[in-house]
């Protein structure tokens, strides 16, 4: 989801990430240190949004592991504020690297295969 207005506000919001991404060549054509997509992506011009109760999921079933490089994107500046996210990647083919933008591990690997993601809030200093 990709969002370009201003004084937006999003008070839940769920997605799966897709289950069978294509290629590493096409997955890492953003650059070399960008991998996929995020799912929700606030456009670097908005300058206000705020968004509460955000879950981003990945289910690869591919036979090779992915690495996405995060689940939400948005400009760093104090205007747009996030509260409640968090990130659950299941299985054992892949994970999603941030919650949001580049700042903050997400997950950690418990011996059951399942990965669990961290509930955080991203303030204007974050």
């Amino acid at each position: 989801m990709l969002w370009n207005g201003n004084h937006g506000r999003t008070y839940f919001y769920q997605s799966e990430i897709p289950y069978d991404p294509p290629g590493s060549g096409q997955l890492y054509q953003r650059g070399p240190a960008t991998n996929g997509w995020a799912s929700y992506k606030v456009s670097n011009a908005v300058t206000s949004h705020e968004a509460w109760g955000l879950g981003i999921y990945s289910v690869f079933s591919t036979s090779h592991a992915l690495c996405w490089t995060r689940a939400i994107e948005v400009p760093r500046i104090p205007g747009v504020q996030f509260h409640h996210m968090i990130t659950v990647a299941l299985g054992d083919l892949g994970e999603i690297s941030h919650v949001i933008n580049d700042n903050r591990r997400s997950h950690f690997h418990s011996p059951s295969g399942y990965t669990q993601g961290h509930t955080l809030s991203l303030g204007p200093n974050a």
